[in-house]
């Protein structure tokens, strides 16, 4: 789902929303509902895609400019390195020295994390001083690379697991570390012939899906041996305007900026398989570094659990044994010490409309015996669309259920469609005189966009945080309308190859007139979409409209 791009030079890049992967969702052309403006185009059916997905949604994994993510690639000492530093959530460090001979053929961007990631112990270069990050990685190094993680966190390689492998006597003693990874059920063995046992291939490469799975598997044994307390549990009345958004532990500067203002987070948490033999599954990593900033800030965490694309979601749903497997797996993630959950499921089909009331019925009664919320996003509607194609959710019904609704205002215009304004006003307020006309006001929050959407003609469509729009006026010498009416700013730039841009995106008085559609509807507050993308002003803005 939503990523935690890369910062190629000033810029923090979020990447295209390809034209496949909406038509793959079953979303009616012209629908602009996601919830996130970007996703991968390659991973659909995959036998890996829930745990490309959750690694996603957990900040592990960014989608790139063409929007591939190339799962049956293999992967390089790079791709992994700054995939373990976010797994272990490390944060960016700058060198005193440059660690490795070849340092300069490290991307400027990745330097950060590579450099986190040999600072923390588990990642270190060859013996002639060089890193060489595009060589690939195998099975042994990437086994030593988890062993020496897991050792940190209390693990003793035991070289006995190796015997579980029909190849044991071909592990390198070098490896003996990759051991505690066994030992975890981190590394599993690949295939053999029938009735010998499995093989731990270690001169083998390993692809970037088979290494996404195992990153996924590391991430929840990291947090069982931290053991994790859990975040506080959510008032039943929370004072005054709710102030909530989604994060990853990439977000924490946010969360400590707005930390007096923020009244629970969501975390990215965890995605729904919908696969054969695996429908009603979880698949994802809860973050010790949120849950040690809730308690530090004694502020509750909310656990988003996600599922995209109507047909996977009727696989799920309809169901009966599926979906009361679904809602167990739930109560058991939030058993981890979550005070309540995020239901985004996007591009619901009219025909499983009731299922997913019942799904939710059936959830929210679990939650509430334990005191706990129950948030659901729901798309942008209004009257007209409501009447004709718009039956997929009954806000009526899930707002009986619900302790809160998020209305995803956002992505009016959208990277297939055509430039203009991501969220405008006039169109926001369609959208909630719609959702109060069906739930109540007190139960609604209002959805905030924090990103810019970039149009060029001939070129894939970029989503850039907000600092990236100021960088680009900033770099292009661009001039700004600011568009009072609609709460958006526009601009247009040329870039180095004389292609010409349009950009829009929420600049402060923008934010502050979008907030404003919280006091006029009587709103319970607003969502992030999402914690980090905004700027450090964005919070100033919001304890003088939200007080």
């Amino acid at each position: 789902m939503f990523p935690h791009p890369r910062r190629p030079g000033l810029y923090r890049l979020l990447a295209v929303l390809a034209l496949a992967a909406v038509l793959a969702s079953g979303l009616p052309a012209g629908l602009a509902s996601a919830q996130s403006p970007t996703q991968f185009t390659d991973i659909r059916g995959h036998w890996a895609e829930p745990f490309i997905l959750a690694a996603q949604a957990a900040g592990v994994i960014t989608v790139p400019d063409d929007g591939r993510f190339r799962p049956d690639d293999p992967t390089t000492r790079l791709d992994f390195a700054v995939w373990m530093a976010r797994a272990l959530e490390l944060q960016p460090v700058t060198p005193a020295k440059p660690p490795f001979t070849d340092w300069n053929s490290v991307p400027s961007e990745d330097r950060g994390l590579v450099a986190a990631a040999v600072q923390a112990g588990v990642l270190k270069g060859y013996p002639n001083g060089t890193f060489q990050p595009n060589r690939t990685l195998n099975r042994a190094e990437m086994g030593v690379i988890f062993g020496r993680a897991l050792e940190k966190l209390g693990v003793t390689p035991e070289s006995r697991y190796f015997y579980e492998f029909g190849d044991h006597d071909a592990i390198p003693g070098w490896a003996a570390e990759a051991s505690a990874a066994v030992k975890e059920g981190i590394i599993l063995g690949r295939p053999s012939q029938p009735g010998q046992l499995a093989l731990y291939a270690p001169f083998a490469t390993t692809t970037r899906a088979e290494t996404v799975t195992m990153l996924v598997r590391f991430m929840n044994v990291r947090f069982q041996l931290l053991g994790i307390q859990p975040a506080p549990k959510p008032a039943p009345q929370p004072a005054g305007t709710i102030v909530t958004g989604w994060a990853t532990a990439q977000d924490l500067a946010s969360l400590n900026l707005g930390a007096d203002r923020i009244s629970w987070v969501i975390a990215s948490g965890y995605t729904v398989d919908s696969s054969t033999g695996g429908a009603g599954a979880l698949v994802g990593a809860d973050s010790p570094a949120l849950f040690q900033w809730a308690r530090d800030h004694q502020k509750p965490l909310l656990v988003r659990v996600s599922l995209m694309g109507g047909p996977a979601i009727h696989t799920v749903l309809a169901n009966p044994q599926t979906q009361a497997r679904l809602v167990q797996n739930i109560m058991t993630v939030v058993g981890h010490g979550y005070g309540g959950v995020n239901l985004d499921f996007e591009y619901l089909q009219n025909a499983d409309r009731d299922l997913f009331t019942q799904f939710a019925t059936a959830l929210a009664q679990q939650l509430h015996a334990q005191n706990l919320l129950l948030t659901i996003d729901l798309p942008w509607r209004d009257q007209a669309s409501a009447n004709s194609w718009g039956h997929d959710f009954d806000f009526a019904a899930l707002g009986r259920v619900a302790d809160y609704l998020i209305i995803m205002t956002y992505d009016q215009h959208y990277a297939t469609s055509g430039p203009g304004p991501v969220g405008s006003i006039p169109w926001m307020q369609q959208g909630l005189g719609w959702a109060v006309s069906q739930a109540p006001a007190q139960k609604i929050l209002l959805g905030i966009p924090a990103y810019a959407y970039d149009w060029a003609k001939g070129e894939p469509t970029r989503a850039w945080y907000i600092e990236g729009a100021l960088n680009l006026i900033a770099r292009y010498h661009a001039q700004p309308i600011v568009h009072t009416d609609l709460g958006e700013t526009q601009f247009f730039y040329t870039d180095s190859q004389g292609v010409r841009h349009e950009v829009w995106f929420t600049d402060t008085s923008g934010l502050a007139a979008k907030l404003a559609l919280v006091q006029q509807f009587h709103l319970a507050g607003a969502a992030i979409w999402k914690f980090g993308y905004e700027t450090p002003d964005w919070w100033g803005v919001i304890r003088q409209a939200l007080p």
